[in-house]
């Protein structure tokens, strides 16, 4: 990017990847806390031409949300760490979602005070 340069976000930009790599055999889950950005994914994966049965986007709380404990082989989170309330529990329900051996997938910008690399770092 240059300076000045507008980029637009994409919603959807690891639902689209993850719902290819798993296939109709799989099952994908987004979640995000605005309607527009779930009719955005939702948009995405109609125009990618995925029409598994098995994504689904909610309109959802990450840090609140119940889903079973092991029920999850990765989770990918997208910019959103930052702009979290309480990064070390929404990390703690991450880690309950995962299965023995899953991954935790994320990119994060630095903000300033870093306090998603803090929790992170303390992990």
């Amino acid at each position: 990017m240059r300076i000045g340069e507008r980029k637009r976000y994409r919603a959807g930009l690891l639902l689209v990847p993850a719902a290819r790599a798993v296939g109709p055999s799989g099952r994908v889950l987004g979640m995000d806390l605005s309607r527009g950005m779930v009719e955005l994914a939702r948009a995405a994966l109609h125009a990618a031409r995925l029409r598994h049965n098995n994504v689904e986007v909610r309109l959802a709380d990450a840090e609140a949300a119940d889903l079973p404990a092991a029920s999850m082989d990765v989770i990918t989170c997208s910019a959103a760490l930052p702009y979290m309330y309480d990064v070390p529990a929404a990390l703690a329900r991450w880690r309950r979602w995962l299965r023995p051996g899953g991954r935790l997938v994320l990119n994060c910008f630095k903000v300033r005070g870093e306090r998603a690399g803090r929790a992170l770092a303390a992990g």
